[in-house]
């Protein structure tokens, strides 16, 4: 059902709500989930299929293969689309929204993207996918098997989170990706992966680049476009890339050859706007339809205003504290222990999120199929003394408590914990480090004594994923930033991701997360809310986990 490729016109004529209910299906929407006033509504001028968005700036690329800002990934999720699977959509139990499915597991939680029909062998080692017919990249290229083995290719010569991914599913190397024919691939794997669905329900790190069109913009120097593909959209998904102005803005467009869902907005500009006050007085002005990534005040703000909206999904968002297991004081586990006990989660959870948080009670995020309560610590400033006594730091010790500048939250949490530590002898110093210095310390090398960290989510819906992602494989992974390595827990993990979901997986699961909270190499505060700020009117709002915006879901009402 393509559209009208002037995308200056109205598309009103062209989509009644039985066709975007046809269409939204493809992608896992049920009949009846959208519910009355869901559907695109008729007679909305051309100015009013404009989106106007502001966020921290702008991607520093659209290849994932060169660059993962959140601004990049944002745009990926719109341009890519998505890989060979979509994470089967639901209505959010908690809100007006959608959200993915994650209670189902592995293949029962995904439906077809670019894949039309799949089957696994037995073993669960070789997946056979018949790509979609007919899908087009905004170039007017049909992705084939070609396109999706070219794309695994350079993955492994850019060596870039694509790579990563590969990794994680147990993908070796590009000749795990065979051509059987046109839309034919069969994908060996190392062993059975659980989370092979889920990773690529919503990779645009690992879904096909349209090899024909970057094809077209190789030089001797740049034999795999890096240099094109940073401002230029190369996937088969939704929407296209008109402009990419760096530090001003990003416009996308409707790709005129999308055809799964129908798009409302013609028009998407998002604005790059540094302070979060100037994202909260352009939305107050009328100016923007969004402002992105705004504090828990200002959200407090907007929920004032009759003419804004806050919308609030239950996400996977976690706020913690990383302590660096290598470094003293902090290789000693019953030092740990005790700053478990010494947190005022409820303080922080009331004054710095207002309550719009919950426990974090697990390495797994409780929405995840497979979470178990396993993390029992609570603010008991006797206890913590007690265990540090024990610990042989009866007079105290000193520590440097690291944050990102930019994240207020991080700095409040931060200023929260050195007064509850305070009082029970540690002696904690204060660090705010720019985002960039910050990234280098904590990714880069490691070396933070302790940090506070509130813009990380296990962004595949597995529990085994979630365990691993951020504590898993020792210090050699850049996402370890605490070098937690502790090899009866790595032993078991491995173990856990390279088996079919199973009663044994599940039992394996939870003793992993027991392990982490008997060890304590994050002290696990909360799990906030995933936050929209908006003009009243603005609908369609679809929460997936890795928490970014999907433009071809949102309609203005009414």
């Amino acid at each position: 059902m393509p559209y009208d490729q002037n995308r200056s016109g109205s598309m009103t004529d062209r989509f009644s709500r039985r066709t975007f209910i046809k269409g939204t299906t493809l992608l896992g929407l049920g009949g009846g989930l959208l519910g009355p006033g869901m559907e695109i509504p008729a007679g909305h001028a051309a100015e009013a299929r404009t989106l106007v968005m502001a966020v921290q700036g702008t991607p520093a690329s659209i290849d994932g293969d060169q660059a993962s800002t959140a601004e990049g990934e944002m745009m990926m999720a719109n341009v890519h689309g998505g890989d060979l699977f979509s994470y089967k959509v639901i209505k959010d139990p908690n809100s007006p929204n959608l959200t993915a499915d994650l209670k189902a597991t592995g293949v029962q939680g995904v439906t077809g993207l670019l894949a039309q029909t799949w089957n696994q062998s037995p073993d669960g080692t070789v997946v056979t996918v018949e790509l979609r017919h007919g899908m087009k990249s905004p170039y007017g290229n049909e992705v084939t098997a070609n396109d999706y083995k070219w794309a695994w290719q350079r993955r492994w010569v850019l060596n870039g989170v694509g790579k990563f991914i590969g990794d994680v599913v147990g993908i070796a190397s590009p000749d795990s990706i065979e051509v059987l024919g046109k839309y034919t691939v069969r994908i060996h794997l190392k062993g059975p992966s659980p989370v092979f669905y889920k990773a690529l329900a919503q990779n645009y790190y690992g879904g096909p680049f349209d090899s024909t069109e970057v094809k077209n913009h190789l030089t001797a120097g740049d034999p795999w476009g890096k240099q094109w593909t940073r401002t230029h959209a190369a996937g088969f998904g939704p929407y296209t890339v008109d402009q990419l102005v760096p530090g001003v803005q990003t416009v996308l467009t409707p790709n005129p050859n999308w055809t799964l869902t129908p798009i409302y907005f013609q028009r998407v500009i998002v604005k790059a706007v540094p302070e979060s006050s100037a994202r909260l007085a352009l939305l107050k002005a009328g100016e923007v339809d969004i402002a992105w990534a705004l504090s828990e005040r200002e959200l407090h703000e907007v929920e004032g205003n009759s003419n804004l909206q806050v919308l609030r999904v239950r996400a996977n968002k976690q706020l913690y504290m990383g302590l660096g297991v290598d470094k003293p004081p902090f290789n000693n586990k019953t030092l740990r222990q005790a700053m478990a006990w010494a947190t005022p989660y409820k303080d922080i959870i009331d004054k710095v999120y207002l309550g719009h948080a919950r426990r974090m009670t697990s390495i797994v995020p409780d929405i995840y199929s497979g979470y178990k309560y396993t993390y029992h610590y609570d603010y008991d400033p006797q206890k913590a003394k007690q265990l540090m006594a024990k610990a042989g730091f009866a007079n105290g010790f000193d520590v440097k408590l690291t944050y990102n500048a930019a994240e207020k939250e991080a700095e409040d949490t931060a200023i929260l914990v050195k007064s509850a530590w305070g009082q029970i002898g540690a002696r904690v110093s204060l660090q705010a480090l720019p985002t960039a210095v910050w990234a280098e310390q904590k990714y880069g090398k490691h070396a933070l004594q302790a940090f506070v960290e509130n813009q990380q989510y296990p962004w595949t819906g597995d529990p085994g994923y979630s365990c691993w992602v951020y504590l898993g494989g020792g210090p050699s992974m850049s996402n370890n930033a605490v070098n937690y390595n502790n090899s009866a827990f790595n032993a078991l993990l491995e173990k856990s991701m390279r088996m079919l979901d199973s009663p044994q997986r599940a039992a394996n699961i939870n003793q992993l997360q027991e392990i982490i909270a008997d060890e304590v190499p994050w002290v696990q505060i909360a799990w906030f809310d995933w936050t929209v700020a908006a003009k009243k009117g603005l609908g369609g709002f679809l929460w997936m986990p890795d928490n970014m915006i999907r433009f071809y879901y949102l309609r203005r009402l009414g």
